[in-house]
């Protein structure tokens, strides 16, 4: 279905449109949970340029799109690729979005989501409780996407 869609919004829109960018995340998305990590990490770089290109260098969607390639080349085994693109999405963020702002949370958890992975612990704990710190500011204490209820194994402050 999401290659249809793709198909029918390709053809509605041509190759460079917002649309068609929008499918093409549905679909690495979808290619990701399938453990096509390569075809995944291919479809999300090709949304990125296309956000790049009709939204400038600077846009909150482009975030996303760097968050999404990171997902996809991070589980190909590119963890300083990855890295760097989660670095790069949340120095966006930070610009565009001011440093308290719910988006730059989750980029701040995702750099430190990394670090953990690394086994660079002082530096994940910066990152996540700074995230979880900007999170309490605005969500209730028992919201599901509040960081602190979503403890993860191997990392305990």
């Amino acid at each position: 279905m999401a290659r249809e869609a793709l198909r029918i919004r390709e053809k509605l829109f041509g190759n460079e449109h917002l649309e068609v960018a929008d499918s093409r995340r549905n679909l690495s998305i979808i290619l990701g949970d399938e453990g096509k990590w390569g075809e995944s990490e291919a479809m999300a770089r090709e949304v990125l340029a296309i956000r790049r290109k009709l939204l400038g260098p600077e846009h909150p969607w482009v975030a996303y799109s760097l968050d999404d390639v990171a997902w996809a080349a991070g589980a190909e085994g590119k963890v300083d690729e990855a890295e760097a693109l989660e670095r790069e999405s949340l120095a966006m963020r930070v610009r565009l979005l001011g440093s308290e702002h719910p988006d730059v949370a989750k980029s701040l958890y995702l750099v430190g989501e990394r670090m953990r992975q690394r086994r660079n612990l002082n530096e994940a704990y910066s990152f996540l409780s700074t995230a979880l710190s900007i999170q309490r500011k605005g969500l209730d204490k028992d919201n599901p996407d509040l960081f602190e209820n979503d403890a993860q194994p191997g990392f305990d402050a």
